[in-house]
């Protein structure tokens, strides 16, 4: 049903999606009078939203759980997916403690099922759930059932960090060497799933950067990567960044001399982005000196290419953070007109 179940602190809120219309969700439409005596229409907003939003607000996490959503239609879905991807419902905004998990069947053993549309598909992080004899035993006989692991005492702050330090520079380094930014599958049906998708890349950004966190072991980086890009994407990411065998970025900085440009553009291409990264986590006159002096030896073994976008990243940091370009002028020879068409620093 509807109620509002306590669990774990937090509060779950059970919806059939297949039951309802998109005006549950978006309110019904009624007459309002403005300032200057006109008057119009405007959605009501519903009672179990502000109610749920009030949970939120007072820091407990909310988790919308919706059913059967491979048997919502797809006027159903849309209700759903205006408020899945912009968090608002009408002029009412949902507050970031409210959490969505949507569960259907597959649609071949779905009761007049539908396909998910492809805009729904992509903003959501896929799991196939199943359910193991081993598992189910002892929960229906001792109610033993496997508790959710405890991910650990990080911040979102802490996984934006993260990705863009460690996971963004090889993600985005695989992107451009295998051309894969957008894939969306001609069969029909496979758009009812992951796909490759700048959203879905990020997403997996995002999720493999809390996995290292969480200490989270190989199976499941693989479950939540295929879940965001599809299987055969993910699969080869995870090759793939498992075979560039990459030097700690932080060991580069301390001793920026020792680098050497590897032969591969892609080991190349994410190692400049860690190091540039990391560098801007903690942008001391040290570190930024090491950091420069690593984007002069790539440009000057002829591999300014590669390192003309990190450099433009770095300077406008340094740049930001009031530091002055000039005195890192023995370094940044080779990217003076870049940085000057960018106006960090002048002609």
């Amino acid at each position: 049903g509807d109620d509002l179940a306590l669990r774990n602190g937090g509060y779950n809120y059970f919806y059939e999606t297949s039951k309802r219309g998109p005006e549950d969700l978006t309110g019904a439409m009624h007459p309002f009078v403005r300032k200057n005596g006109v008057t119009v229409t405007r959605h009501s907003t519903v009672e179990f939203l502000v109610d749920l939003n009030e949970e939120a607000e007072s820091g407990k996490l909310v988790m919308i759980t919706m059913d059967e959503l491979s048997t919502a239609t797809a006027r159903q879905q849309a209700g759903v997916l205006m408020m899945v991807q912009s968090r608002r419902v009408g002029n009412f905004n949902l507050d970031p403690n409210i959490r969505f998990m949507l569960l259907g069947n597959p649609i071949e053993s779905a009761a007049g099922g539908y396909d998910i549309a492809p805009p729904m598909a992509n903003r959501l992080l896929w799991i196939n759930w199943t359910l193991t004899a081993d598992t189910w035993g002892p929960g229906m006989l001792y109610g033993e059932w496997p508790s959710a692991p405890v991910l650990g005492d990080f911040t979102d702050l802490d996984i934006t960090n993260k990705m863009k330090a460690d996971v963004l520079p090889l993600i985005v380094g695989y992107v451009k060497n295998s051309g894969r930014l957008h894939v969306m599958p001609k069969n029909p049906s496979e758009q009812s799933g992951p796909w490759a998708s700048p959203r879905t890349w990020e997403m997996a950004a995002r999720l493999l950067a809390t996995s290292k966190l969480a200490g989270f072991d190989e199976g499941t980086e693989v479950l939540l990567v295929s879940g965001s890009v599809g299987d055969s994407n993910a699969g080869e990411l995870l090759s793939y960044i498992q075979n560039l065998d990459l030097p700690d970025p932080e060991e580069l900085l301390k001793n920026p001399k020792s680098f050497k440009v590897p032969a591969r553009q892609d080991q190349t291409f994410a190692i400049l982005g860690q190091v540039v990264a990391h560098t801007i986590q903690n942008l001391t006159d040290e570190r930024t000196q090491a950091a420069w002096t690593i984007l002069s030896i790539t440009a000057k073994e002829g591999s300014i290419d590669l390192a003309a976008s990190h450099a433009r990243t770095l300077a406008t940091a340094d740049v930001a953070s009031k530091k002055k370009l000039s005195d890192y002028s023995a370094h940044i020879k080779p990217f003076i007109t870049l940085l000057q068409n960018a106006g960090l620093i002048p002609k």
